[in-house]
């Protein structure tokens, strides 16, 4: 009987895992690295499974990597990294995937290693809250704030705006996610013309990856660039000193 593989690794776009060590991060397309310890005596070659959370794992059917194992997924005795471009996981879904690997001699299969997973983050972010803007007059900018997201996942924000309520919008800026608990935006705007009045709609976008948000509550912006403008005085009358 050939002993059970000692150690699974698993490397994603930027870390690596090891079992009860570092940590492990896969890229937004679904790709992870996964690598292993060489098994010693050296066996034919070793088999690589894959499941999801619920799922049990079926050693008739290991993983097939292009370039990589044959059509009956068996990966060559010195090989102990492969990386799987894309684990299946649906976009607009959170799913943990687990991994164990094989070695095999003959018709001689080794038991499982020990297991790894990786968290694959593909839902969308929630709808960002607390939006509140306004026009200032003196410097015709929108000053804007909206509560930063709970979620760590998310990379930005995007502000939109359109004249007409819930429809045809128009991007505006896009703020980075650095952290904030609030998010503060003071910026000028001047699609409204100058020396005219208009209400002008806007929301906020939240962004993970390629996932976003649904559209922030939207909030209405009285724009007034209208420019008071001194009245003309005059003298109607002098009534003489008597």
């Amino acid at each position: 009987m050939i002993k059970s593989i000692l150690k699974l690794l698993a490397i994603g776009a930027v870390g690596m895992l090891h079992v009860g060590g570092l940590a492990a991060t896969a890229s937004a397309a679904g790709q992870i690295t996964l690598a292993w310890d060489a098994n010693e005596p050296a066996p034919d070659g070793y088999r690589l499974f894959q499941r999801t959370e619920g799922q049990s794992y079926n050693y008739g059917s290991p993983i097939v990597i292009d370039g990589v194992t044959d059509a009956n997924g068996n990966i060559p005795a010195d090989v102990q990294q492969v990386t799987i471009s894309d684990v299946g996981i649906a976009d607009g879904t959170l799913e943990t995937v687990y991994w164990v690997i094989r070695a095999f001699v003959a018709e001689d299969e080794s038991g499982d290693s020990n297991e790894v997973s990786h968290v694959f983050d593909f839902a969308p972010p929630a709808a960002v809250a607390n939006l509140q803007a306004t026009f200032d007059r003196a410097t015709s900018s929108i000053n804007m704030s909206f509560d930063a997201a709970a979620d760590p996942a998310v990379t930005s924000w995007k502000i939109f705006y359109t004249t007409t309520s819930g429809a045809d919008y128009i991007e505006f800026d896009t703020i980075q996610n650095s952290g904030q608990t609030t998010v503060n935006v003071t910026k000028p705007f001047t699609a409204v013309p100058e020396g005219q009045r208009q209400n002008i709609y806007w929301v906020v976008v939240a962004y993970k990856g390629t996932q976003y948000s649904p559209n922030s509550e939207e909030v209405v912006v009285d724009v007034d660039r209208r420019v008071a403008t001194p009245p003309s005085l005059r003298i109607e009358a002098v009534i003489p000193v008597q």
